[in-house]
């Protein structure tokens, strides 16, 4: 699960509990200029043919972490079960390409994005 908070010119997306020591991150910070666009659907379950960075995958749990998938660098913090609570954030010049994140309440973050000129 993660946290997402406006700071000034910045969306900070923060990985909360156990997820954070998975993700070996203690969050992205993003430019809101720099994003393109956010959807609420399930991430693609594609086979990972790409290398995991700093992450961890169970295969059918869980997906946490940096990976590199093709030529995409995406961050993940998905708990399989919870695929219905899924953002997928489009970015644009920042360190990652893409962000799939779980949010406790997608509708409230996507409001929160929109609002904020994300």
């Amino acid at each position: 699960m993660v946290e997402v908070t406006v700071e000034g010119e910045d969306v900070v997306f923060r990985p909360v509990g156990s997820n954070r020591r998975l993700a070996f991150r203690k969050g992205v910070r993003v430019a809101r200029a720099h994003v393109r666009g956010v959807r609420h659907e399930p991430p693609p379950r594609w086979k990972f043919r790409g290398v995991a960075n700093k992450g961890s995958w169970i295969p059918w749990v869980h997906t946490i972490g940096s990976y590199k998938v093709g030529r995409e660098r995406i961050f993940f913090d998905v708990r399989h079960r919870h695929s219905d609570k899924v953002l997928v954030v489009e970015l644009a010049d920042e360190h990652f390409d893409r962000l799939a994140v779980e949010v406790q309440d997608p509708a409230a973050v996507l409001q929160l994005l929109r609002d904020s000129g994300a």
